[in-house]
């Protein structure tokens, strides 16, 4: 089992989701947030679970990086795997353009 720690990107991505539906639906806001949270959990048992993440150059970094879709498709977790870390990287809403990823 690995620890799942988030980079300050990831949290601010959370923090932004959470934010904007809130402004619409606190219920529904709080359900994002919660199974976001969840599926981040879900990792430090099962790191691999999510794919190779195709729009990141393996080449370019040192740990290649992994996508798990969640919440019916809208966004994805894009995480790394260490020894004893599963580090979540960013949280991509699948409105945004894939290019802008890197």
């Amino acid at each position: 089992m690995r620890l799942v720690v988030w980079s300050t990107s990831a949290r601010k991505d959370l923090e932004e989701i959470f934010d904007f539906y809130s402004l619409k639906n606190l219920t529904i806001a709080t359900q994002i947030h919660n199974s976001i949270l969840d599926e981040a959990d879900r990792l430090a048992d099962w790191p691999e679970i999510g794919q190779q993440e195709a729009f990141l150059d393996k080449k370019k970094y040192k740990y290649p990086f992994r996508s798990l879709v969640i919440k019916r498709g809208l966004f994805k977790l894009i995480y790394f795997i260490t020894d004893n870390y599963v580090v979540i990287s960013r949280i991509w809403s699948y409105r945004k353009n894939p290019q802008n990823l890197k």
